[in-house]
């Protein structure tokens, strides 16, 4: 009797619940199934086991299969989590381990439950805390890793962002962190990160990895070292963001930066250099001009004076030219206006144009022209042409101070290349794509043998490029250069016969010095100075002069000047301006010949002239042979079939 009230004492002091059924009723209940549950053992006991206030539904069906299956035949033990109905209404979560044992002439089954309502509570606390934690790994614009002292993951999210891999991939061990840092920058990494497992301490790094799909990528990895409380390393955690685009953009910017600062650099070369070229030239003729002055002058030092003052111009204008035309390209203002051009007949005019300069230097001028092509016509801009090949044949002049100069072109199936070639001083091999670049010379800086702005290059690598052709070269220092121009041969026309112009624009000289001009020519002209200097001009010549100061005044003076050959007509003047006259002289049925005056350089302005009826144009400043030979070509002409054009 005494045993069994011990045992009895001990099996309700056990803090599970216990209970008994047999035949489908608690028979046995200890306090803690009492306490569980909120009832009395005197209620519980003899109540059927199914009482549907103790258990909740899904716990009851779970509790009575197993009772059944042990009234059928032997069930084994089982584990269920099972919600029970206190008497007070609450809901608590508890386990429930059920097991038979034979009772009197049956079966009967023991159930222990232990509540684990805190556990569960915890562990859907857990839960909801590793999902919090999870969505904020997943929405993080980058990797989340934990990294043992081997460097191998523990735990790893948004790894795919990164590098491609997968989750599985490195928590398999297919694959290793250290695997995809880019192998040069892998040693630094180590380097940098070994003081981590000496001490707790946080490190930012930036390196490359290589990715799954093989592209290479730039992260920045922020780590920070755990260890134990024995002080023992543990692992590393940290975040890496994929900052290729950044790093990218920063390349970017520091190639702008060097770059801007190199073009400020240039330019800053370059606006020195301007200024020299222009500030020299205006000193011999400034200078010049004084001592002229003088009045114990010989005739052979007034003459020599006078041809250095003229040298001095024509450098001034090479500038002026210069920086009007890398303007122009500068702006997209360049307009190609292609015609028939005599290919021959402009080669051998730019011959007879540099002879004399390279015979004067003791240079050999050769050149090389196919012997068949006498007739072979080129659709091109003849005024960029013959720029591009006078700039090749100035430059190869200025750096040639021996030995021969060679200008030519040979024939493919579809082009023409033209060619310059020298003994000069060559260009080394890292400056061939400098020398094209604007606002570069070959010789940068205050140490300059020659002189120049450096813009020629540039300028008729721009013209090349804009009759569909390029320029290329071969040189070597000390041995001399070799320019090729190649333009394209776009549908030759067959050639008109000998003593017909082949130029549509017709701009071709006599070339022998005489000149033919007319009896009478009005001269409209504002500017004093130049007034006298027209004047000069046919102060020789058998020819009358009407001299004209505004538009109004020069239609008036074609009106009473009926016998009058030519008009030179400037553009910009008082009252009416050249353009306005021009139209009003040809809205009357004048035809006389008239050429325009201008120092604009707009392909614009020489439009608007053809529009207004002008036969020609001259541009400022020019000499007296070059204003004969414009004249001389007009009054040889037939006279032209159509009517000037009228304003629409």
């Amino acid at each position: 009797m005494k045993h069994r009230i011990n045992y009895r004492m001990l099996f309700d002091r056990l803090e599970e619940g216990i209970f008994v059924i047999y035949k489908s009723q608690f028979v046995v209940v200890n306090d803690g199934f009492v306490s569980l549950t909120g009832y009395t053992a005197d209620e519980l006991n003899g109540l059927d086991f199914n009482f549907g206030l103790i258990w909740a539904p899904e716990s009851r069906e779970m509790i009575t299969r197993y009772v059944d299956g042990v009234n059928t035949g032997i069930q084994p033990a089982s584990n269920y989590q099972v919600t029970v109905l206190k008497k007070n209404g609450e809901k608590i979560r508890a386990d429930a381990h059920l097991s038979w044992f034979h009772y009197k002439d049956g079966m009967a089954v023991m159930g222990v439950v232990r509540e684990i309502t805190d556990r569960v509570q915890e562990e859907n606390t857990l839960k909801e805390s590793e999902e919090k934690y999870r969505t904020l790994t997943q929405n993080i614009p980058g990797m989340v890793y934990r990294a043992l002292p081997d460097w191998s993951v523990k735990m790893v999210s948004g790894c795919e962002r990164i590098c491609s891999y997968t989750i599985h991939d490195f928590l398999s061990g297919q694959v290793n962190w250290t695997d995809i840092i880019h192998q040069e920058d892998r040693e630094k990494v180590f380097m940098e990160s070994y003081p981590l497992s000496q001490a707790p301490q946080s490190l930012i790094q930036q390196y490359r990895i290589v990715a799954k799909n093989g592209e290479t990528r730039w992260v920045s990895d922020h780590k920070q070292s755990v260890f134990r409380k024995d002080g023992s390393f543990l692992q590393i955690d940290g975040f890496v963001f994929d900052i290729t685009e950044r790093k990218k953009l920063l390349n970017d910017l520091i190639v702008a930066k060097e770059k801007a600062e190199e073009n400020n650099r240039l330019k800053a070369a370059f606006l020195a250099n301007i200024s020299h070229e222009i500030r020299t030239p205006m000193n011999g003729i400034i200078g010049f001009s004084d001592i002229l002055k003088q009045e114990n002058l010989t005739e052979d030092e007034s003459r020599e004076y006078l041809r250095y003052i003229h040298k001095s111009c024509d450098r001034l204008l090479n500038t002026i030219n210069d920086l009007m035309e890398i303007s122009q390209i500068e702006t997209g203002q360049v307009t190609v206006k292609k015609v028939k051009v005599h290919v021959k007949e402009v080669v051998k005019n730019i011959i007879e144009s540099f002879k004399p300069k390279t015979e004067n230097k003791g240079l050999q001028f050769r050149y090389i022209i196919p012997v068949n092509d006498d007739d072979l016509i080129l659709v091109t801009d003849q005024r960029l042409l013959e720029r591009i090949l006078m700039t090749l044949i100035k430059n190869a002049l200025k750096f040639t101070s021996q030995g021969s100069i060679e200008f030519g072109y040979t024939m493919s199936d579809d082009s023409i290349i033209f060619h310059v070639k020298d003994t000069g001083i060559g260009i080394p091999a890292d400056r061939h794509d400098a020398i094209f670049d604007r606002f570069v010379q070959g010789n940068p800086g205050h140490s300059r043998a020659y002189e120049g702005t450096g813009l020629g290059l540039p300028i008729a690598k721009a013209y090349t490029e804009y009759l569909g052709g390029f320029i290329s070269l071969v040189s070597e220092p000390a041995k001399g250069t070799k320019f090729f121009v190649s333009l394209p041969l776009e549908h030759p026309f067959p050639s008109t016969p000998k003593g017909t112009d082949t130029v549509e624009n017709g701009k071709k000289s006599p070339g022998n010095g005489n000149y033919v001009l007319p009896e009478k020519i009005i001269l409209a002209e504002d500017d004093p100075l130049l007034m006298q200097y027209l004047v000069s001009i046919f102060s020789h010549e058998p020819v009358k002069l009407v001299k004209t100061e505004n538009g109004r005044e020069t239609v008036e003076a074609c009106s009473e000047n009926p016998d009058a050959g030519l008009v030179l007509m400037d553009i910009m003047m008082p009252v009416m301006d050249g353009i306005e006259a021009t139209r009003k002289i040809r809205e009357s049925g004048n035809k006389i010949p008239i050429v325009a005056q201008t120092a604009f350089t707009r392909p614009l302005d020489e439009e608007l002239a053809q529009w207004a009826g002008f036969d020609d144009h001259i541009l400022k400043p020019y000499g007296k042979d070059q204003l004969l030979r414009l004249i001389t070509r007009l009054m040889t002409e037939n006279p032209k079939d159509n009517e000037p054009l009228k304003n629409p």
